[in-house]
């Protein structure tokens, strides 16, 4: 064999075998930085679409409120240890039942993910229009988050989004 045809021989070779090493590279940085879905449940809440939108009208028709005791784009101390709720009902309106569901993530990652469930027999009245929903919120470490809230009342849905910046020792 001439040796102009095994340098070439060898040079396919290496090139062949950094690519697959490239490869194999990325496929194990794939696989080690793989987020689950960011909603499991995605598959039967898009079953349950329409619904879920008449229920959201409803909630933006009949002029149900949810508040937090925090202002959006607000800095938290991570030691917080309650988020406060406050759900404002229409004028002439009474709730007959609330389901609060909060869910408190980083942007864009399911790491650190938290999910916090509150019904109507864990809330508060302040007067007839007023429920207050107390719920414990712990910030592993700082950073920005993001509370997204659901608050099913009645018939209706609310849906609010908040963003937050939890900074060590912030009041």
């Amino acid at each position: 064999m001439s040796r102009s045809l095994r340098t070439a021989f060898i040079t396919i070779g290496l090139f062949f075998a950094v690519l697959f090493a490239a490869g194999a590279y990325t496929m194990k940085l794939a696989f080690a930085g793989h987020e689950p879905a960011l909603n499991e449940g995605y598959y039967e809440m898009g079953l349950d679409y329409q619904p879920r939108l008449d229920a959201l009208r409803r909630g933006r028709e009949q002029g149900w409120r949810l508040l937090p005791d925090f202002e959006n784009h607000a800095v938290l101390s991570n030691a917080a240890p309650v988020v406060v709720w406050r759900l404002q009902a229409p004028p002439g309106r009474s709730i007959e039942s609330a389901k609060l569901s909060i869910t408190v993530e980083h942007p864009a990652s399911v790491r650190g993910r938290r999910q916090v469930q509150a019904t109507l027999d864990q809330a508060q009245r302040e007067g007839p229009s007023m429920l207050v929903f107390r719920t414990p919120l712990k910030f592993e470490r700082s950073g920005v988050y993001e509370i997204q809230a659901e608050l099913s009342v009645n018939d209706a849905v609310v849906v609010g989004v908040w963003q937050l910046s939890v900074a060590s020792g912030a009041h």
